[in-house]
């Protein structure tokens, strides 16, 4: 049963730090920037995020009412094995690109400075 709790409290505060992400993400970065919330939900990364805190929720829930999971939580759990990676891999190349052109001592990567290698 010990184990049980601490899974459960690691779980728990795991999808508090996903869910806490994603909600400041969208409170105080992206609506004060005039975007639209409908805007936010397009973007997969903030998708796969939120899939993330919903596995975790789910799954500490799971830990005290049924042994066994159903179908539809392996599915969201399978999900997210996918997305999150996914989604961490395509950040992963968009931050190296512009970490590059920022090692070259260029401004941004859609404007870079004229004459600069």
């Amino acid at each position: 049963m010990r184990s049980r709790l601490v899974a459960a409290t690691y779980r728990t505060v795991f999808a508090a730090l996903a869910a806490g992400a994603v909600a400041f993400q969208l409170f105080a970065i992206h609506i004060p920037l005039g975007y639209s919330v409908g805007n936010y939900f397009v973007y997969f990364t903030n998708l796969s995020n939120i899939i993330v805190a919903a596995v975790f929720i789910i799954s500490a829930i799971r830990l005290f009412k049924t042994p066994k999971p159903s179908q539809a939580d392996t599915a969201i759990r399978g999900a997210a094995v996918v997305y999150d990676p996914r989604s961490g891999r395509g950040l992963h190349r968009v931050c190296r690109h512009r970490l590059q052109y920022v090692a070259r001592g260029r401004r941004s990567v859609r404007h870079p400075s004229p004459g600069v290698r």
